[in-house]
């Protein structure tokens, strides 16, 4: 099977890592797979290399040939992570030889118009995304079908062992040996952080003294507001700009007791939640039911950590970890992300549906995303328990929301405004 993966670039961030994990795996499952890379970051060009995948990279004079090359290799599934109009241009000719299109939804944003058309499949990154784009969308004449697909992980990226690190990381910080460390990574965006990271810390240190926070990849205003706190709060926070590579941010994974987690638009997936879970580091997390909201299914409440509804219940969750770290095992923590997450998980399934795709099996592929809501509507049905009885008046509105008549009327206003 001929596969040709699209991107705008193999840099840092999620959707890139996404992209090559899945594009060596093809490869990897015996695939003829190859790369379009349609802007700048190559940072995981040398990924690529040692697998031997075919890239394009496009530039204003290299874009005619590559294109001509790709239409005369003829693949049979395109896989796009984030489609556009620009994207769509491209796709037309490739559509025109019988190629099926499918493509990762990063944010499961709907759209309505003749040009989406020309996508066969949308994979949705989580259930939660699945949920929320099937009730916008459903089985539309002529709309892609929806699919869960999650982002690939190389669980055995890691896997080193620091056993030094722990002591390692506290000396360099200037962080006493006996500390209990809660840390954080994140990209400097401020939409995926919160502001009421330190309305948590502030209510943590007001019960243990031995705390301490580590924040990676804090964002500008939010650097600014941390100057501002209480000498006695500032002291216990600590902030590192970023960690660069797989095994810095194990050995950081590996260092730290618990990983916080608070954004305001949520997770459609969660990297670094994975990841710290595989490093066997459990997860302390905020619900955003009204955002993107993975990290209830990457993270399972009482599994990976704990789901929390509110800055106060994050604070209690966040002290029973403290309390009672035990209760995750590594080795637990590890099996939960490789046995849903991993190439092993995905790869095979995910290439039947590609052949059903290319026999144009569309009762197979309906019947698969029949199957997936079912699964998708437990889970968020689970989630409302969280909030108890606010979590009944929670699920109406969610109901209400996720409307195709509602989501338009919003975005319409949205334009006007």
């Amino acid at each position: 099977m001929k596969i040709l993966t699209l991107v705008y670039s193999i840099g840092r961030g999620g959707t890139e890592r996404a992209a090559v994990n899945y594009t060596v795996a093809y490869k990897k499952a015996g695939c003829d797979s190859r790369i379009w890379i349609l802007g700048e970051g190559h940072d995981r060009k040398s990924s690529l290399e040692a697998h031997d995948v075919t890239m394009y990279f496009d530039t204003d004079t290299d874009h005619a040939a590559n294109k001509t090359e790709i239409i005369q290799w003829k693949p049979d599934i395109i896989h796009i992570h984030t489609f556009n109009d620009n994207i769509n241009k491209i796709l037309l000719p490739l559509k025109e030889l019988g190629c099926k299109i499918v493509e990762t939804n990063v944010f499961s944003r709907p759209r309505f118009d003749e040009v989406y058309k020309i996508i066969d499949v949308s994979f949705q990154l989580a259930y939660w995304g699945f949920w929320k784009y099937h009730k916008w969308m459903g089985y539309q004449e002529g709309y892609p079908l929806s699919l869960r697909l999650p982002n690939l992980v190389n669980s055995e990226d890691f896997t080193a062992v620091f056993p030094q690190g722990r002591t390692d990381l506290r000396k360099r910080l200037n962080i006493p040996d006996n500390a209990f460390i809660a840390g954080r990574i994140g990209q400097a965006h401020q939409s995926k952080w919160d502001r009421k990271i330190f309305d948590a810390v502030s209510a943590v240190l007001s019960k243990k003294k031995d705390v301490y926070f580590v924040f990676v990849g804090l964002p500008r205003l939010l650097k600014a507001e941390y100057e501002h706190l209480p000498a006695g709060v500032k002291k216990h926070i600590r902030l590192i700009d970023f960690i660069e590579g797989d095994r810095a941010l194990t050995e950081f994974y590996k260092s730290i007791d618990v990983f916080v987690h608070m954004s305001k638009i949520g997770e459609s997936f969660g990297f670094v939640l994975a990841e710290a879970l595989l490093c066997g580091c459990p997860v302390v997390t905020l619900s955003t039911p009204f955002k993107d909201n993975a990290q209830f299914e990457v993270v399972g409440d009482k599994i990976g950590g704990y789901c929390s509804t509110s800055v106060q219940d994050f604070v209690k969750r966040l002290l029973l970890v403290y309390d009672r770290k035990d209760d995750f095992s590594p080795d637990q923590l590890y099996h939960q992300i490789d046995s849903r997450y991993s190439e092993q998980a995905l790869v095979q399934p995910l290439l039947k549906v590609y052949r059903a795709l290319c026999d144009n099996d569309r009762s197979y592929l309906v019947n698969l995303s029949k199957s997936t809501f079912e699964v998708a509507q437990k889970i968020v049905d689970e989630q409302m328990k969280l909030y108890k009885l606010k979590g009944l008046f929670l699920k109406m509105m969610l109901e209400v929301l996720h409307t195709p008549f509602v989501f338009k009327a919003i975005a319409g206003l949205k334009k006007k405004l």
